[in-house]
């Protein structure tokens, strides 16, 4: 009989072991320094990896292998931000996004020319059917990432029909994926449908401690441009490699629309993590209009059943549930066509002791899921009540 994860691992903090190509360098005793040397100890790796053999290579490739792991280190000026823009919703055609970005390595992989960036960011969409939503993300997204001077690669996560759509699933599958294929001190988990204005909210992780996350997309147009309540953390959200594993990735249990991020921030809050936000400046978002199916009373019972399990529910417990049915590597991005078992994972749920699903109860209206011990804030009561305005 195969072993589970679990067993292969032992435990979750093993998972440096078989995701990563080196130990994770996120520390909380590392300074930049040191997390610069490390991305150029890695592409040095790299390129010794990806050239030709001894024998072929001329004295031109060896010099330009060492060239790029002289390379001074990236430095953002100012001037090369636009600032704020106006969301441009134009649905181009994938051939023209691919010649327009064609400077991105097969892959979906862009870093910058002259500079060792100070980030390698991974950046995973969990996707299904918003085709003309990942193009317009796209469109407005690349060239802000590419002011900002980063090395990153983007991966768009499919979920085949078949069962009902797991957004914090496929951002554990996103995030496991990647890690097999390099090594990255940032991920950034962004919806399809949710766009940064401002090029000057950076997606980087938060250097400034061990157990600070970032939330990106703060201020969002269809909540009047306003934090929605203090401990909303989703849209897009910014963590490194040992943030994410420490609180076991996200709930595979959400077949439902909404909740997976408000019981994300709980389990950081367990742990004492703190969520740190870009200035009001420059942290506004545009969310893509879209239907959303409320399922309130189901959301809210899930999120009640997981609350105590988020040991045993997450990134070990997912392996034998999904199946990568297509990996290839388009222009602007790695696609990763995966099969959720929703049943696998239903019957992995029902054996832990502490969860229980409750009754669903009639009624209600769609609003935030109320976190322990946080105080909401009062401007906004409920949720997705404004018709989005995308001007």
């Amino acid at each position: 009989m195969n072993k589970t994860f679990a067993e292969k691992q032992g435990n979750i903090t093993e998972l440096d072991k078989r995701y990563r190509v080196k130990a994770p360098i996120d520390d909380a005793n590392n300074t930049i320094t040191n997390i610069r040397r490390s991305i150029i100890a890695f592409d040095e790796s790299y390129h010794k990896k990806t050239t030709s053999d001894d024998t072929n290579k001329t004295f031109t490739e060896n010099q330009r292998i060492i060239t790029e792991s002289q390379l001074p280190t990236c430095v953002s000026y100012r001037t090369a931000f636009h600032g704020r823009e106006t969301v441009n919703l134009t649905n181009h055609k994938w051939q023209n996004l691919d010649s327009r970005f064609n400077d991105t390595l097969q892959g979906g992989r862009w870093k910058p020319e002259g500079c060792k960036a100070v980030f390698r960011v991974a950046i995973i969409i969990p996707y299904r059917d918003r085709d003309s939503h990942l193009k317009i993300l796209m469109s407005n997204l690349l060239p802000k990432l590419q002011r900002q001077q980063l090395d990153y690669t983007i991966f768009v996560v499919e979920q085949a029909p078949g069962n009902r759509f797991n957004r914090g699933m496929l951002r554990n599958i996103g995030f496991l994926e990647a890690n097999k294929t390099a090594q990255y001190d940032c991920f950034i988990f962004n919806d399809v449908d949710t766009i940064i204005e401002d090029d000057r909210n950076m997606f980087k992780c938060d250097i400034r401690g061990e157990k600070m996350i970032r939330h990106i997309a703060v201020l969002v147009n269809v909540f009047q441009y306003k934090l929605l309540y203090s401990y909303l953390i989703g849209g897009i959200l910014s963590v490194t490699y040992k943030q994410f594993v420490a609180v076991n990735g996200y709930s595979n249990a959400f077949f439902v629309w909404g909740g997976e991020d408000d019981d994300l921030f709980r389990r950081f809050d367990k742990k004492d993590y703190r969520v740190s936000r870009p200035s009001n400046k420059v942290a506004y978002t545009t969310t893509l209009d879209h239907e959303r199916d409320p399922e309130l009373d189901e959301r809210n019972n899930v999120y009640k059943s997981v609350k105590n399990i988020s040991e045993k529910d997450g990134m070990n417990t997912i392996e034998d549930k999904y199946k990568v049915v297509i990996r290839e590597e388009r222009k602007l991005f790695t696609w990763l066509y995966v099969r959720v078992d929703e049943e696998l994972v239903q019957k992995s749920l029902d054996a832990i002791p502490k969860f229980k699903l409750p009754q669903t109860q009639p009624g209600g209206m769609q609003q935030a899921i109320p976190v322990e011990g946080i105080k909401r804030k009062d401007h906004v009561r409920q949720r997705h009540i404004h018709k989005p305005v995308l001007s």
